[in-house]
């Protein structure tokens, strides 16, 4: 991702499609994928945020789906929780 965004965007997006209707595994996947792109468009990476907007609804859909907090996803990757859900916030207010 550090690299070439679209590029990034793809890969993302290819191991989702591969996932099929596993939809904790796609949950897996698309947020790791956005919260790697929001680390990318936060050091300025052209085209970061606009992958981070493509996997926001794709794991807030499967989210939803399985029932799990925000609290509880965030858990799932390394990092600053405190963060992370502002940032979530910040994008779903965004997309408005």
């Amino acid at each position: 991702m550090h690299h070439d965004a679209d590029e990034y965007e793809e890969c993302i997006a290819t191991l989702i499609r591969a996932a099929g209707q596993n939809r904790a595994k796609r949950l897996g996947i698309s947020y790791f994928g956005w919260i790697g792109a929001m680390n990318s468009a936060r050091v300025g990476l052209p085209g970061a945020e606009a992958a981070a907007g493509r996997f926001l609804p794709i794991f807030r859909r499967d989210q939803k789906s399985l029932g799990i907090s925000d609290d509880a996803l965030c858990t799932t990757v390394p990092g600053d929780c405190t963060v992370r859900l502002a940032q979530l916030r910040q994008a779903e207010t965004a997309r408005r």
